[in-house]
């Protein structure tokens, strides 16, 4: 196996474009869980993202939270401010497995990993978020209800990494966020819901 380490976002789309079967790795805690078996026949490198400080961070302006590629669970839930103006991500980060995977788990690996038993994902798309996709060649941004295009597949081609997401700030007059699994805590999803409701909706 080979590990690249880019220290800069132009490395990194760099050796992406150089490698077409590269794979960008962050948190790892999907790639882990399944190591080695489902990945044995991975035949490029491992692009390790968490040495890009420009990707790790949570942006809140007048209109939008921008989630940095590298931004984990965790940085959202130690933001107050953030938890109280996005209530429904809280919730959904709260309930991703346990701490230690709450502080490695970053949310763009979630929206990339494309399982539909993502926590994060059902909570972003309920909020409208989008996708923020660049490569050396440009930047595209996609809703994130349209960037899956079937199980386990989504819009980024071979070269292309997901930089941030973006969701915008809406005040919401009802939240709901529910989870079931085969037990009440640390697990993953045999069902979940999630439900916002802007002013004036409905």
């Amino acid at each position: 196996m080979q590990l690249l380490v880019p220290r800069s976002l132009d490395q990194a789309l760099r050796q992406l474009a150089a490698n077409a079967d590269a794979r960008p790795v962050a948190g790892g805690t999907d790639l882990f869980v399944r190591w080695p078996h489902r990945y044995a026949h991975l035949d490029g490198p491992l692009i390790d993202l968490t040495h890009i400080p420009e990707l790790r961070y949570l942006h809140l302006s007048g209109d939008q939270l921008s989630i940095g590629a590298t931004a984990t669970y965790w940085d959202l839930l130690s933001d107050l401010e953030i938890c109280d103006q996005f209530s429904m991500l809280a919730l959904a980060a709260r309930q991703v497995g346990a701490i230690q995977v709450q502080a490695r788990g970053t949310w763009a690996g979630n929206v990339v990993n494309a399982s539909p038993a993502a926590d994060g994902v059902m909570a972003l798309i309920a909020c409208d978020a989008a996708v923020e996709v660049r490569s050396i060649a440009g930047c595209w941004e996609y809703p994130l209800s349209a960037f899956y295009t079937g199980y386990r597949s989504t819009r980024l081609r071979p070269g292309q990494l997901v930089t941030a997401l973006k969701v915008p700030r809406i005040e919401r007059s009802h939240i709901s966020f529910h989870k079931v699994g085969g037990r009440r805590g640390q697990t993953i999803s045999k069902v979940g819901l999630a439900v916002c409701r802007s002013q004036g909706e409905w």
